[in-house]
């Protein structure tokens, strides 16, 4: 996603930049609408079949569900970690009446609708008309965007957001000066400042954004709306700083083990050699017993006469 600033510095003006002025025929606009809406179709789909939580699904789930929103600004347990914000949303989620398989997957799939039509503003300021209509009929039917629309994890997120944020960059890099770069410039605040608290990734989609408008302002192009969109951008990166900072406190530790399996002894010890057999395969947590000798212990008769 960093690509299209760097090729917009490299000579590509505002005025002729691929989409953003050229007028679209009917046809494409109308395909356009078309794959939007399949798109949708495809995510509300998936959400209504109601599927089990699965392995990760459930280990974070069950963080979110058994803590309280203060317990979830700690380290996770059963190997999980998720954004601060996330995690709260989701806890706020949680107490909604209805199925957990529902209730707790509402943000991936409303992220997951809106990341359609910022994809498409991100592709119409990059490509041609046909190319944008191309790629969009990628990104609305592409599997692992379906399938993770409808999961308690926050990767539909991380795409909504790095989107929202390329497209405000793109902008303000476009317009350069007017009452469109300021509101593309407030958008990236909007966006950058409390989005890095839901999603990690944000933070280099930021950093991209900010070596481009810090690019063009070297360059000469020292307008308003890229004085607004650095510090915007910078503002951003503070953020994380703060994000980023919980992680650096906590020592390394190992992480919480998981529900003990069938055969496992979690605060099992070592026992002496041959009164137990070791721990089922893949028990976690729980220790085994040193393996039993198969040759007899030695007497005094075996022992060699001196000579």
């Amino acid at each position: 996603m960093v690509l299209p600033f760097f090729r917009t510095h490299a000579g590509v003006a505002a005025a002729s930049a691929p989409g953003a002025g050229s007028a679209w025929p009917v046809g494409l606009t109308c395909l356009a609408w078309g794959l939007l809406a399949l798109g949708a179709l495809l995510r509300l789909a998936r959400f209504a079949a109601g599927l089990s939580l699965w392995l990760d699904e459930g280990a974070l789930a069950l963080n979110i569900v058994q803590r309280s929103f203060g317990a979830l600004l700690k380290p996770l347990d059963y190997d999980q970690a998720a954004p601060v914000g996330f995690l709260l949303m989701q806890k706020a989620c949680s107490l909604l009446p209805g199925a957990p398989e529902y209730t707790l997957r509402l943000p991936a799939l409303v992220a997951a609708l809106a990341s359609l039509p910022l994809f498409f503003g991100v592709a119409r300021r990059c490509l041609p008309p046909r190319g944008a209509v191309a790629a969009l009929a990628l990104f609305a039917v592409l599997d692992p965007l379906v399938h993770y629309a409808t999961e308690v994890k926050p990767y539909e997120l991380d795409a909504a957001l790095a989107l929202a944020g390329t497209w405000a960059g793109l902008a303000v890099l476009q317009e350069h000066s007017g009452p469109r770069a300021a509101r593309a410039a407030w958008a990236l605040a909007l966006v950058g400042v409390p989005g890095v608290w839901f999603s990690h990734p944000l933070i280099f989609v930021l950093a991209g954004v900010g070596l481009a408008l810090a690019w063009r302002w070297w360059r000469g192009g020292r307008s308003g709306a890229l004085h607004a969109g650095l510090a915007a951008a910078t503002a951003g990166g503070a953020s994380a700083t703060r994000v980023m900072a919980p992680a650096a406190e906590h020592p390394a530790r190992a992480s919480a083990p998981g529900p003990p399996r069938p055969g496992c002894r979690r605060d099992a010890r070592p026992e002496p050699p041959g009164t137990s057999s070791p721990p089922a395969r893949g028990c976690r947590g729980a220790v085994p017993s040193p393996p039993a000798s198969s040759a007899p212990a030695p007497t005094r008769a075996d022992r060699p006469k001196p000579r």
